[in-house]
This record gives structure tokens, sequence and C-alpha cells, in this order.
């Protein structure tokens, strides 16, 4: 089977890693399929599949008319030429005009629960091109042969409001990988010992994600007065122009030295970044899943999650639930867990139990490839 892999949506965040799991599977246990890639140029998932000289991998620049461009003009001249049989989109839109089939795996968890605030209102011409653009992601998902869900409750949803069929879906939990965390981390009577308590976002610059929350959160901990010295890193670059808001109320509320802007992390980075925090703040309003979920779990950091339907459904009893509006709730969380070592190790392990649940990278792909095949025999 020639089989186009589609990975242009992917260009920073967890998207990252989950690409990188599927390249490196691929062309390990891989052996009777033809696998082409589709990229945006420059980056990171782009050069390492340069660097690792991997074949048949098509460039796309990364504007939107030469992203449109080829979905709708040059994809199909692909197909043609390499006699694809099925195109698989990782995540994001899906290519359905031309004559392979297409099986997209969907992150889009906003478009199953349309009543759901996941967009700013504060413009109104900008919420109603989101709005579109939502509708666009839906239709491209639904007119897809078949779709892969990371998120089983995302996947019932799918089915009841719009009608997906069993046949042409699946649930593939995310993977993990015990050699993520093959650095030696600090143990936790060393982070119990520090003068200061790092929290981790890792995440990129979106609404539903919260982040204009920080500075608040930082100003209530270090009202608390507890001797402690509380930093949050988050991995957005510092020269985004859309930091400004939360710059100036970092300025307002004097925490501004206690905000760290880290910028990409690149996969291969992660250890480094994971072992340098005491905890992982997931404030998200909406996800599908999350990368920050089973990191945490696997690098042995506790999650501190929205308390939501979807967050609970995945992490159970495996995170620290807070309401993700109220500075107070989240700073008296974090700090609560600072002081209680009992805790700590509590969360810890319910999340090293979660992780029994999950498949390694090699068990997923291998699952996505036989969902792939079934739904090519099945024309």
């Amino acid at each position: 089977m020639n089989i186009l892999v589609n990975l242009l949506s992917i260009k920073s965040g967890g998207g990252q890693k989950v690409a990188f799991n599927f390249v490196k599977e691929t062309s390990q246990i891989n052996s009777k399929h033809n696998i082409h890639y589709i990229v945006t140029r420059d980056t990171w998932i782009a050069n390492y599949l340069e660097t690792s000289n991997i074949k048949n991998v098509v460039h796309v620049e990364q504007s939107l008319v030469s992203r449109m461009w080829f979905h709708y003009i040059t994809a199909f001249k692909i197909v043609n030429l390499n006699k694809i049989d099925v195109i698989y989109t990782l995540f994001g839109i899906s290519i359905n005009n031309t004559n392979a089939m297409s099986v997209v795996g969907s992150a889009y968890s906003n478009i199953y629960y349309p009543n759901e605030p996941f967009w700013p209102r504060t413009n109104k011409v900008k919420y109603m091109l989101f709005r579109i653009r939502d509708y666009y992601r839906l239709r491209s998902t639904l007119n897809a042969d078949a779709i892969v869900f990371e998120n089983d409750s995302m996947m019932r949803q799918a089915r009841s409001v719009y009608g997906v069929s069993p046949e042409r879906s699946i649930f593939i939990p995310p993977s993990y990988s015990t050699s993520d965390s093959d650095i030696e981390l600090n143990s936790i009577h060393q982070t119990r010992a520090k003068k200061v308590y790092q929290g981790l976002m890792l995440t990129g610059y979106h609404f539903n994600k919260n982040i204009e929350i920080v500075p608040a959160i930082l100003k209530e901990l270090n009202q608390l007065k507890s001797g402690i010295r509380h930093t949050i890193s988050i991995s957005i670059d510092e020269s985004d122009p859309r930091l400004q808001s939360i710059k100036a109320k970092a300025e307002k509320y004097d925490v501004h030295s206690q905000i760290n802007f880290i910028g990409i992390i690149k996969p291969d980075k992660l250890n480094e970044v994971y072992a340098r925090s005491d905890y992982v703040l997931l404030l998200s309003g909406m996800e599908s899943f999350s990368n920050n979920i089973i990191e945490a779990w696997v690098y042995e950091k506790p999650l501190i999650i929205s308390d939501k339907p979807w967050a609970r459904s995945i992490c159970k009893d495996a995170a620290i639930y807070v309401e993700r509006r109220k500075s107070s709730n989240i700073a008296y969380n974090i700090d609560t867990l600072q002081k209680n070592n009992a805790l700590y190790t509590e969360v810890i392990s319910k999340g090293k139990k979660e992780l029994t649940h999950y498949p390694t990278p090699e068990d997923k792909v291998r699952r996505q490839y036989e969902f792939i095949e079934t739904i090519f025999n099945s024309r």
C-alpha cells in the first residue's frame, strides 16, 4: 500500500513529539507499505526527516496560500504521480479531494462541543472567523473516510452528535515511552529542599489555554508568604507580541521576574525542562488530550489541571484539580502541594499507575496502521 502521511499542521507544541514517535516507529516497524510524507518547511519535524535521510518527503511553505494551494492542487498531483492509496493526516485538516482514501486523526476537541466557550468574544469579527474555521475543520473531519480519536469521550460525542459510525472511527490512546525519562531526576526530598518552586506550562498561545491568569496566580502565591520563591515557565517565545497583556499584568503585580518565557521546546530537550520543574500546570478549558498529561506522569511530576469533565475522564485520580478561572484556588493548591510531601508522592504514584493503561509508541503506531489497512480493505 502507498500511504501519504500528512504532517502539515504540526509546527510546534506537543504535536512535534507525536509526529516524532510516528515517524521513528514507522521506520522501524513498517516494511510492507511505501510511506511518503508532507511537512511544513522549516519546522522541527521537517528538519528531523531531512537529517534522518528519510526519502519521499514533500515540503510546503508556511504561508496560508501555499498550504491551500497544496491541499486543492498539488496534493491531487502527488496522489496520482505516486499512486497513493491512503492519505493519513496525523491531525489537522484532512485532504479529501483526491482519488485516495482519507484517514484523519481528530484533535480539534471544540468542534464536537459547539456550545462550549473556546474562542474569545471580545472582537465579533475575529470570533466569527474562528467559528467559520471551526466549521471548515468539522466538515473536513466528517468528510474523511475514517477518523482516529485519542479521547474516548470525544469519539462518543462525535458518534452521538454527528452520527460518525463505529465502523469508520476508532479510539487509540496516546502513547508513552519509558525511555522518555532516562535521565536522573531530582528526588522528592531534594525538590522539597529547594528555595525556588517551579511550575511548567508547555503550551502555545491560545485563549483556551488560560495563560493570562499566571500573573495573578503568582501574586496570590507571594501573598501567602511561604518563604518559597515561586516561578512558572511557559513555552512561548518572549518576543511574541500576544504576550503584551500578560507582561503588563506581571509588571503591575510585581511578578515579572517570576515568569520565564522559554520558547518552543524541541522533543529532544523535554528531559531537561521537566528535570528543572516541580509540577506541571494545564489550565485549558478543553482538550482532546494533552501531551502535558502523559509527560507529567512519565517524568514523575504532579499534574495540576482544570476541573473539567474531559480532564477527569482522562486523569481519574492522578491529578490535582483546580478552578481554572480562580487564581486564589490555583495558588492554594500549588502551595498545598509544595508543603505536603505525602500528597506530592501520592499524585506521582497514581500517575505512574495510569501509565500502565497506555500503549508504547510502537504499539500505538501498529494500531494506527492496522486501522488504516482495515479501512482500505473495506472499500
